[in-house]
């Protein structure tokens, strides 16, 4: 598969280039994520937070919002680290979501290996 930066697809990923929605204002979801943060003070007093990410929507949504956020600086300048838990389901998909990581936000994701399906049994 060709990666492409601006648009990026497998099995359990897709996002697209939200860079120019992002710029026009601010969406509704990323302004209460931000109202959430200040009320209850969120970020105080840390310099590192983790982000953990299954490679969906939701997930990917939340790590951009929070670059976002920190990039125009309505919350501190944090450390983030990407983190991914690999279940052994699908380790090409894991290289793909890392190398998207990598690209997209300068960032090493951080994968925890834990085969659940042995643990559940």
């Amino acid at each position: 598969m060709m990666f492409d930066q601006s648009t990026f697809q497998t099995d359990f990923l897709i996002t697209e280039d939200t860079s120019h929605f992002l710029t026009n204002k601010i969406p509704n979801a990323t302004n209460t994520m931000l109202n959430t943060i200040r009320e209850y003070r969120m970020f105080d007093n840390i310099h590192r937070l983790g982000v953990g990410l299954s490679g969906g929507a939701d997930s990917i949504a939340l790590l951009e919002c929070t670059i976002y956020l920190m990039k125009v600086g309505l919350i501190p300048d944090l450390e983030v680290i990407p983190i991914h838990i690999n279940q052994y389901m699908n380790l090409q998909n894991v290289e793909c979501l890392d190398k998207f990581v990598k690209s997209r936000y300068g960032l090493v994701l951080q994968v925890v290996t834990s085969d659940t399906r042995t643990i559940a049994n």
